[in-house]
């Protein structure tokens, strides 16, 4: 698994999400796609056989629940913007946040751990 990629992925539906209160684009997101977080690679990978070797792994169990509540906030900012609730969608910006930069941090441990490992 390619951690820098799935890094990368992530900070980039991170701005995508964010860009909502600067661009008119929150229209072609579809929250409840979204929410699911088995969806992305991401989460392919963490529902995978592949991960599997890492399952034990406290950063790994940690990444699995951040991941999850990653999807769930994005989609809330999403439907509350799209409700026309500027300030609700603005209120869960902070959580939605944490959790990127937790995805940021916990998938470069396991890079860090799946190195020395191998």
């Amino acid at each position: 698994m390619d951690f820098d990629v799935l890094i990368h992925q992530h900070l980039n539906w991170k701005s995508l999400v964010e860009s909502l209160f600067d661009d008119d684009n929150c229209n072609i997101l579809n929250p409840t796609t979204i929410a699911k977080d088995t969806d992305c690679d991401l989460g392919k990978w963490i529902h995978s056989l592949e991960s599997d070797f890492l399952s034990s792994n406290e950063d790994f169990q940690q990444l699995e629940e951040v991941h999850k509540n990653f999807h769930l906030y994005a989609a809330k900012i999403i439907l509350a913007y799209q409700s026309g609730n500027l300030d609700d969608a603005k209120k869960q910006l902070p959580l939605f946040n944490q959790s990127a930069e937790n995805i940021v941090n916990l998938l470069q441990a396991l890079k860090k751990f799946s190195s020395i490992r191998l």
